[in-house]
C-alpha cells in the first residue's frame, strides 16, 4: 500500500470512529424506563420499579410514534430479562 493510500485509509477509519463515538453519546429520544407509556398504548399489568419494567399477566405495550423522529431510519435497543417467579403456598 502506498503512503497516499495508507493516509487515506487512516483518515477514513478516523472519521468512522469519530462518527461512531458521537453516535454513542446521543441521548435516547424515548426511554421506556423513564418516559411514561400512554394508557392507550398499554394493556395488562405493567409495573415500573427502580428503572425496571415488569410485564405480567399477558401485559403488552407499544412505543409512541413520537419516539421515531425519522421512521425510515432509527435504532431500537432492547435488553430483556425473563424472571420466573415461583410462589409456594404453605
Amino acid at each position: 500500500m502506498s503512503h497516499a493510500e495508507n493516509t487515506i485509509t487512516v483518515s477514513i477509519i478516523s472519521m468512522i470512529t469519530s462518527f461512531a463515538m458521537a453516535q454513542e453519546t446521543l441521548p435516547p429520544v424515548w426511554e421506556l424506563s423513564s418516559n411514561e407509556i400512554p394508557a392507550e398504548l398499554q394493556s395488562g399489568n405493567i409495573e415500573k420499579v427502580d428503572g425496571n419494567i415488569a410485564l405480567t399477566d399477558g401485559a403488552a405495550f407499544a412505543i409512541p410514534a413520537a419516539a421515531f423522529k425519522n421512521p425510515k431510519n432509527f435504532t431500537v435497543q432492547v435488553t430483556a430479562s425473563i424472571i420466573r417467579r415461583l410462589f409456594i403456598r404453605l
